[in-house]
């Protein structure tokens, strides 16, 4: 037996009990609070091997991945589930964007140079189709995400498709999940109702903040502001749907993100919206990194949210990956409204990060999906000798391929975070 080396120690001082210590392993997700004395045993044993003389509580370190035998290779064990996630066949994840067009003109947005007024036509809607019951035998989740564009543009494609991917899952016994990222502003009771009937689980809005610095970064094509609308849609539609409530952060907005939560509270709508905050990262032209704060600003500001929103607060622990998300998953697609897809959905639109296309006869992935997908971060010694691999695993593939990936925000802040999601936990 022996010691992870993914293991993280807190003082639990804030949590009432000055000499209780939380322990944390990044590999297995767990978190458990030791008084004095079993955490005198369990740092005895890192420390010099001495034994622990609570069976029970070895048995338990044990069973949560404090502790592990003695022949296991944890990053090998990472590797493994890294490539058994990366090139799994069970799961098929698709961002899909209807539509191209946007109501909004958004100023920290990627895609500015990438909208326009086009629609999925019916052709590429049924290649679209074709694809999922092609690789319906070998699944059992398919994970969709509406996307755009604003994919409430054309919410009669949404429920042609879903309808059409619900019976592709009946069929073949496949669990089936649904989320639409929308600006909000045309998600009114009608909508909402008819996003439920399309088994959509839950809905990504919007909010930057107070009405004034919310209108000033997210208005509409004719300039117009957004919020007051944005405001009574969520209203109008609580209760129907789960509401992940984004906000945006940036140096624009970085002393107000938080006043957000005192909106929600005036408007009725705690309980209904779960709101999170968002780094705002340069993507391309249009997103420009002289308004985009650092990660290490951007963790700060988190940890001062979660303190604000307190017992109230969503578990946010860290939670291990297998890999990243699907753009280095095999299975894993972008799909725009003319059939081109991607592995990133910051790379939509763009034809030069294209990978390949519904259209295609025969699908011939290029060198860009080789790129993302062979990245090897356990072999990388600067991943591979970092505590915080298992729930990174490499960081962020575009970033990756841009050449500016760096460390996730939590690195330098990870104490104080550990610290508040144990004590919202607790609270529960």
């Amino acid at each position: 037996m022996k010691a992870s080396k993914y293991n993280f120690t807190v003082s639990a001082k804030d949590l009432g009990e000055s000499n209780d210590v939380l322990v944390y392993n990044s590999r297995s997700g767990a978190m458990v609070t030791l008084d004095e004395a079993s955490f005198a045993q369990f740092n005895a044993f890192c420390e010099c091997e001495s034994a622990i003389d609570d069976k029970d509580l070895a048995n338990g370190l044990m069973h949560c991945g404090f502790l592990i035998e003695d022949d296991i290779d944890e990053l090998n064990e990472l590797r493994l589930n890294m490539y058994s996630s990366r090139f799994a066949t069970s799961h098929l994840g698709l961002i899909i964007a209807p539509s191209m067009d946007c109501n909004f003109r958004c100023t920290y947005c990627f895609e500015l140079g990438q909208l326009r007024k086009q629609r999925m036509p019916d052709d590429v809607a049924a290649k679209l189709v074709a694809f999922v019951d092609e690789k319906a035998n070998h699944l059992s989740n398919l994970d969709i995400t509406w996307f755009g564009g604003e994919p409430l543009l054309d919410m009669e494609r949404i429920e042609d498709l879903s309808y059409k991917f619900l019976q592709i899952c009946e069929k073949n016994s496949i669990e089936y999940k649904a989320n639409v990222i929308t600006n909000g502003y045309l998600y009114s009771p009608n909508i909402a109702e008819r996003l439920k009937s399309c088994k959509v689980n839950y809905v990504q809005i919007t909010l930057d903040g107070v009405k004034e610095i919310h209108d000033s970064r997210r208005f509409l094509e004719c300039g117009n502001g957004t919020f007051d609308t944005i405001i009574q849609n969520l209203k109008d539609t609580k209760g129907i749907l789960p509401v992940a409530l984004r906000i945006n952060v940036d140096i624009e907005n970085q002393e107000q993100a938080s006043e957000i939560l005192s909106i929600i509270k005036a408007e009725g709508l705690e309980g209904f919206v779960s709101p999170y905050l968002g780094h705002v990262a340069s993507f391309g032209d249009n997103c420009g990194s002289d308004k985009c704060i650092s990660k290490n600003q951007f963790s700060e500001i988190r940890v001062q949210f979660m303190q604000k929103i307190g017992e109230n607060m969503m578990d946010m622990l860290p939670k291990p990956k297998s890999n990243f998300c699907i753009a280095d998953s095999c299975n894993g697609w972008v799909i725009d409204p003319v059939g081109d897809m991607y592995k990133c959905h910051a790379d939509i639109g763009s034809k030069s990060k294209r990978v390949s296309s519904l259209l295609d006869e025969c699908m011939k992935p290029t060198n860009t999906f080789n790129d993302y997908m062979l990245f090897e971060p356990t072999a990388t010694e600067k991943c591979a000798d970092c505590k915080f691999l298992p729930i990174c695993m490499g960081g962020c593939p575009h970033q990756r391929m841009n050449g500016t990936t760096d460390c996730i925000d939590l690195k330098n802040n990870i104490n104080n975070y550990i610290s508040l999601c144990a004590k919202a936990i607790l609270l529960q």
